[in-house]
């Protein structure tokens, strides 16, 4: 008797266990349930790709590094059998609180438009574990973990990176999942292993889901119903994980030790990870105390603001941030613990509402300068449509609501090269070909400001620009 009490006592201080276990909890447990939520409109813009360059977060600042927090990089690729193996499809920066013991995450789109270097150039983020692979076996995550840390300005410890393969093969090993499919949608070009495509299709409603049906589940990208975007994926995959989670936790879950023995040996095939052994009790310890219901889960999206959507000369769709620089998603990132600070809104209080009217017959100018404008980050966009009474051959500014800086009014006249109208007198100064004021305009005017009473600024494209809208959209 007491012979097997030792062995039993022996294998519970086996170093095998201490060596795998916290990789199932800490990958599992913590890192599976934190989900990205997040969602986009579609939006084409005609930009070409060398025309602006991000700042803030290439120059070479020194990282922020906070000892009380522990930052963790996870990266999804599809691995052997899969186009684009080595590519990103999930990128998801994670982030936890040692001294209250808080998990947080924020997604990184994997299309952002970053510059990976002079090797590579500005390219999307998703390729930078591919290209550091191609460098040196082994080194991707590294050159992926740097450029994400330069980005959010935030130190980042350890990195996993977890293949489709190990994804399918942890949710089989659980018995499945249970999902609520919010709307149904057929994917006409999903990826097969072979490299060809297939017809994947979904009906809305609570259906289980082995490995292999979650898998396809989470990364279609052509479906339609609005389920063709990255971040309508990315909302599908928090559902995945959600129920993973769910999973997990049940009766029948993780801690069954058939399932867990058997999860181990999968994970040694489809991880890479740098959390060395002298780690792994830490982060185990952290993984226990944390609160697995209340992992806070902020996002990057154009709903937000944080950032948009544009297209390439060669029509590749990229991601960028709004004012072409990382300033407000590095203070995002800074507070990510708290979860009412939203500093894209704190900012977007105090700016100018600017209301966006193309009027023209031209389809999309008014989109174009859209994103002008955004990248400024100094308007916030209040509405962008067609101007639906006949066709304007001058664009104007309307100083509608008089309450904006001359300083604002001055920089979106400068910038665009249009004309301003306005009752203020001392706004005339401030840039040489502000319009003047006439009875027919100031009609106008007052028409604008009775339709759009909350704005305080109406652009109206004309004729005029549309042959150069081009030129300065790409300024």
């Amino acid at each position: 008797m007491q012979s097997n009490q030792t062995e039993e006592k022996k294998s519970k201080i086996n170093p095998k266990i201490f060596l795998f276990l916290p990789f199932i909890l800490l990958i599992i447990i913590i890192i599976l349930i934190i989900s990205f939520n997040s969602n986009r409109k579609a939006m084409s813009l005609l930009e070409d790709e060398s025309s602006t360059r991000l700042t803030t977060g290439e120059t070479k600042q020194k990282i922020q590094k906070d000892k009380n927090r522990i930052n963790i990089l996870i990266a999804g690729i599809g691995g052997d059998n899969h186009d684009g193996g080595m590519l990103t499809d999930t990128i998801l920066f994670t982030s936890i609180d040692t001294v209250n013991n808080k998990a947080a995450t924020l997604n990184i789109p994997r299309d952002l438009f970053v510059d990976l270097g002079n090797n590579y150039g500005y390219t999307k983020i998703n390729a930078a574990n591919a290209f550091g692979e191609q460098e040196k076996a082994g080194s991707g995550m590294e050159l992926l973990t740097t450029k994400v840390e330069e980005i959010l300005n935030q130190d980042i410890k350890y990195y996993v990176r977890i293949d489709f393969n190990g994804f399918e093969k942890i949710i089989d090993e659980l018995g499945g999942i249970t999902v609520n499919v919010e709307r149904s949608f057929t994917d006409n070009q999903y990826p097969t292993e072979d490299f060809g495509y297939k017809v994947v299709s979904f009906s809305a409603g609570i259906q289980p889901m082995n490995g292999y049906t979650a898998l396809e589940y989470a990364r279609s990208r052509h479906g339609n119903n609005g389920e063709g975007s990255d971040f309508a994926r990315s909302k599908r995959q928090q559902q995945i994980l959600t129920a993973v989670k769910d999973k997990i936790f049940s009766s029948d879950g993780i801690y069954n030790p058939t399932k867990l023995f058997s999860l181990i040996g999968e994970f040694k095939k489809h991880i890479s990870t740098n959390i060395g052994y002298k780690d792994l009790y830490t982060l185990y310890k952290l993984a226990t105390n944390i609160d697995k219901n209340n992992i806070i889960n902020k996002n990057l999206s154009e709903i937000n603001g944080y950032v948009y959507t544009a297209m390439t000369l060669d029509g590749a769709s990229i991601v960028k941030p709004v004012g072409n620089n990382f300033t407000i998603i590095q203070d995002l990132a800074k507070n990510i613990f708290d979860e009412t600070y939203d500093p894209i809104q704190e900012h977007s209080k105090s700016l100018p509402k600017i209301v966006i009217l193309n009027g023209t017959n031209i389809p999309g100018l008014a989109a174009k300068f859209t994103e002008q404008i955004k990248n400024l980050q100094e308007f916030s966009i209040y509405y962008v449509g067609n101007y639906n009474i006949g066709t304007i051959n001058k664009s104007l500014i309307y100083d509608t609501s008089e309450k904006s800086s001359i300083e604002k009014l001055s920089l979106l006249n400068k910038m665009l090269e249009i004309n301003t109208l306005s009752r203020r007198t001392n706004i005339f100064n401030s840039y040489n070909t502000i319009e003047l004021q006439t009875e027919n305009k100031l009609q106008e005017l007052d028409n604008f400001k009775n339709l759009y009473s909350e704005a305080d600024i109406v652009l109206l494209i004309g004729a005029d620009e549309a042959s150069l809208a081009e030129n300065k959209i790409s300024m």
